[in-house]
């Protein structure tokens, strides 16, 4: 199995080490890392959009700001994956050989083998409520914007999903360690679709991609 780290604010590894997160129809989602040091003008900072449907096909589109940055658009449908580079439109086509479709999208910016405790990289983009549900998350409700703090603690490190009150809608992720906040995103947009478009996991066109690896 070949595992596949695309190089932007969220990792998709392909690897059997998650839990099933094989969501119904299309989710379209928008986030911007809002983690601490990072400017709101940088790269880092720009909204990612993700489209994810079930667990083998991804697509994100990265967001140019500055001269010089790099925007990439990456869509994986299973077994290819392709990675363009959007300024020169060149791009890599990488075909997985595993035996079956386990494409996953870690919605953490930091993993186990920082310190994280392992069952969270179990949280994906996708399948977020059913995450905190299942980890049986405390809520903590706030004044502010009528929101409430869904919240995982194992030992030092805590995950934290915001929504607003009686909605499962996300509206901010953070990860903290020893009570400082690590990593966030906010989520500027979350839509789910009963309908896939298969155009959204289809071959990007006018590419000039280099053959598969081996």
């Amino acid at each position: 199995m070949r595992t596949i780290l695309l190089a932007f604010a969220v990792l998709i590894p392909l690897t059997p080490a998650h839990a099933d997160c094989n969501p119904p129809g299309l989710f379209r989602i928008v986030t911007a890392n809002s983690s601490p040091g990072i400017p709101k003008d940088s790269f880092t900072g720009k909204p990612i959009v993700t489209y994810r449907a079930g667990n083998g096909r991804v697509r994100t589109e990265e967001m140019a700001g500055r001269p010089g940055d790099i925007p990439r658009l990456s869509v994986i449908n299973w077994p290819d994956v392709w990675v363009v580079n959007r300024l020169d439109m060149t791009g890599e086509h990488i075909v997985d050989d595993s035996p079956k479709s386990d494409v996953h999208i870690t919605a953490l910016g930091l993993d186990s083998s920082e310190g994280v405790p392992p069952a969270w990289d179990a949280l994906e983009f996708g399948c977020e409520w059913e995450f905190f549900a299942a980890n049986k998350a405390t809520q903590v409700p706030t004044e502010k914007h009528d929101m409430v703090k869904h919240q995982i603690t194992d030992g030092a490190w805590r995950v934290t999903l915001i929504t607003a009150r009686d909605s499962q809608t996300p509206w901010a992720l953070m990860l903290s360690k020893d009570n400082n906040v690590v990593y966030a995103i906010r989520y500027l947009s979350y839509e789910h679709r009963a309908e896939v478009d298969p155009a959204l996991f289809a071959k990007p066109e006018g590419i000039k991609f280099t053959d598969p690896l081996k």
